[in-house]
């Protein structure tokens, strides 16, 4: 299944290399029987042998044949296309009924069939009326949503690629209400995440916020069961869907698309961000950084509250809840890299006797890490020097359990010179 879902498939890209062919053919060779496998490429030679002979129509007409046999052979697939295009003739609503057929083999693997189909869609999505262009989309995510794939995938590309046909505001907040809640409802989040990302760069950054807010705001609706009626969900129902979208921007690792939705998200914490309640005094000359970057955990569980991950990094005090680990962590990534100074880590009350043995390192590109300091007994409010000349971009709090526990922390205030 992840071997050949998506593009960043197991192995996709460690055996074949980039190229999808030949994963295809052998996913075909071992998922379908020899019966089919055969009388696909009977039918494949006499396509051949049709077009030799001049008989373009018949040679449609074999190629289809062996498609029935294997709907997934990118090579037949492609050799089918050709000849309907060469063909001409077709009508917009002619290749939107070719393109729905064929997409409706392609569950899980949605990237495959944006691939064998972009060309296609050309031919009719302008030709269309604008209800239908957008349920050509839906239809397409739903099959990508489906499509294993992970946070390395990028999924930009196909948003891009789509919002090019897209003419008016009314057509582009239709179709990011439709990406948003195809995503979130299915798949694990990593390209809902990616969505988000894409929709604060192409949407909040270019002076379209109302539209992004309008479109998320419907989605979170849609996750929280609104009534036939409209009627506004349940709050908890609309935390629960901010909070799994909070949670999918830190899968993504995009700090626009965290920061826009923790904005949104702030009437849901019980934080008072305008309020100072770190009592630990720090060294003179140390200077907060700004909670403009993210915090992302190393998991969560039923009872976290995304929504305050951001306030870990305000004097207000935020909360997370990982799941029962050996060694859970949070990172908190800067928007931009600092002069670090030091840092105040402090425990969420009544969990004092918890996250004993904790280390924090730093990073300045997020792969390499350098430890910082160290205690076998973190006290409820700790508080870090770091050395002179310590420069960081990401700083990583971990605990170190003899058995999996839950980590819960207040604060990871940062501080640089």
């Amino acid at each position: 299944k992840g071997g050949f879902g998506g593009p960043d498939g197991g192995m996709h890209n460690h055996i074949f290399g980039s190229e999808a062919p030949t994963s295809y053919l052998l996913m075909e060779a071992v998922f379908a029987d020899n019966e089919k496998i055969d009388l696909a490429y009977q039918w494949a030679a006499q396509a051949r042998l049709d077009e030799i002979l001049d008989n373009k129509d018949k040679a449609i007409q074999s190629w289809q044949e062996a498609l029935k046999q294997t709907p997934l052979h990118p090579f037949f697939r492609t050799e089918l296309q050709r000849l309907l295009l060469e063909k001409q003739g077709m009508q917009p609503i002619d290749w939107y009924v070719y393109a729905k057929d064929a997409l409706s083999h392609y569950k899980g693997n949605g990237f495959a069939a944006f691939n064998i189909l972009k060309d296609v869609q050309n031919k009719f999505l302008m030709d269309i009326p604008a209800a239908d262009r957008i349920a050509w989309f839906r239809d397409l995510h739903e099959t990508i949503a489906a499509t294993p794939t992970s946070w390395a995938v990028k999924f930009q590309p196909v948003l891009d690629s789509q919002s090019a046909f897209l003419t008016t505001p009314q057509e582009k907040a239709a179709y990011l209400e439709t990406v948003l809640s195809t995503h979130l409802k299915t798949g694990d989040g990593t390209n809902f995440g990616q969505a988000l990302e894409w929709a604060v760069k192409t949407f909040v950054e270019n002076g379209q916020a109302d539209t992004f807010s309008s479109a998320f705001a419907k989605v979170a609706q849609q996750a929280g069961g609104n009534d036939a009626s409209g009627a506004a969900p349940d709050p908890k129902k609309l935390k629960e869907a901010y909070g799994k979208a909070i949670y999918a921007t830190e899968v993504a690792r995009s700090i626009p698309a965290f920061q826009t939705l923790s904005k949104a998200a702030a009437s849901f914490s019980d934080a008072n961000t305008s309020s100072s309640t770190v009592n630990t005094p720090v060294p003179q000359g140390w200077k907060l950084v700004p909670a403009d970057g993210m915090v992302r955990c190393s998991t969560t569980c039923q009872w976290d509250s995304p929504w305050d991950h951001i306030n870990l990094l305000r004097p207000c005090g935020g909360s997370h809840h990982t799941d029962k680990e050996t060694n859970p962590n949070v990172i908190v990534e800067l928007k931009n890299g600092v002069n670090l100074a030091g840092l105040v880590i402090t425990k969420r009350n009544g969990n004092e006797d918890r996250m004993k043995k904790m280390e924090v390192s730093t990073s300045t590109d997020g792969a390499t890490w350098f430890p910082l300091a160290s205690t076998d007994n973190m006290p409820k409010e700790w508080i870090v020097t770091a050395p002179e000349g310590t420069r960081a971009k990401w700083i990583k709090v971990e605990a170190k359990n003899a058995q999996p526990e839950f980590m819960h922390l207040r604060h990871i205030l940062v501080y640089e010179k």
